[in-house]
């Protein structure tokens, strides 16, 4: 057997040099950013509730909005529908409705998400009756709004 030293794991085997060298920049490396990860974490643990409260309000009224934006529909700022008009889950609808669901469940894709959120609106405006203010009876609207 031989007297050479066997290198440790993660270590160079050699002690001088270019190898041991890049070893110590990249050990140092993963020691920086390992640091940056836990202080990044115990700022996030230790953040103060009013903070807290603000960035989920903001979170909240973008996504509010950003969901209107997609489906069509109006909501106020705590998320509750204000488009007029009374929906009918009847029928076609109805089964659309539930399919749309179903889809939306099952849906990993960003692109096909957004798309069937957007014919969900689609799907409720259509299905939206307003009251006529002439005989209070409730009539159908048109999704362009005709």
């Amino acid at each position: 057997m031989t007297e050479e030293p066997t290198p440790v794991l993660n270590s160079p085997a050699e002690t001088d040099g270019v190898a041991a060298e890049e070893f110590k920049k990249n050990l140092i490396g993963r020691m920086d950013r390992s640091h940056e990860a836990h202080t990044q974490l115990n700022r996030a643990v230790v953040e103060s509730r009013e903070h807290a409260q603000e960035r989920f309000e903001k979170f909240k009224q973008e996504f509010i909005a950003r969901f209107s934006e997609m489906t069509g529909l109006s909501f106020d700022a705590n998320g509750r529908c204000t488009t007029p008009g009374k929906v009918k889950m009847e029928g076609e609808v109805k089964e659309r409705w539930l399919e749309l669901c179903t889809e939306l469940g099952a849906s990993q894709n960003p692109d096909e998400t957004l798309q069937l959120w957007q014919e969900a609106g689609r799907l409720l405006l259509g299905a939206t009756a307003t009251p006529d203010p002439l005989t209070h009876d409730e009539t159908s609207t048109d999704v362009t709004g005709n």
